[in-house]
């Protein structure tokens, strides 16, 4: 059994599949994963509404932005700027191409002399705390 390495082991799998299947849960497949992203949705615009949170015109820090799903939820709820924290190139790169006018940073959440110069109004993690070891 090899030792969990989160850096190769979500580079690997992001570079093989860099949708929700490949961020997802593996072996439930694509429509499953997407099934899931959408009550995922509805439970944050949810929690949006109750707590009275409108995050346009905000400065987002999404950790953990694998595939960009939640770049693209921020960018349609009107965000003015995004930074994507993840600890794959995969991800930082294809991000960094498909959203040129946001900012992309490959960190690990972990690493205790992580600095981010920007301010942020929200700060999200979502399915990200669960795989720190």
């Amino acid at each position: 059994m090899r030792k969990y390495e989160p850096e190769r082991y979500w580079q690997e799998r992001l570079s093989k599949n860099f949708s929700l299947g490949g961020a997802g849960h593996t072996g439930l497949g694509l429509e499953y994963n997407k099934w899931l992203y959408k009550a995922r949705i509805r439970a944050l615009n949810k929690l949006l509404k109750d707590e009275q949170i409108n995050p346009r015109g905000e400065q987002i820090l999404d950790i953990g932005c694998g595939t960009g799903f939640y770049i693209d939820y921020w960018e349609k709820m009107g965000a003015a700027g995004i930074v994507g924290l993840d600890i794959t190139e995969a991800s930082i790169s294809r991000l960094t191409a498909i959203y040129p006018k946001f900012k992309f940073v490959k960190a690990d959440i972990t690493d205790e002399k992580l600095e981010l110069k920007e301010e942020f109004d929200i700060i999200t993690a979502f399915d990200v705390l669960f795989h720190i070891v």
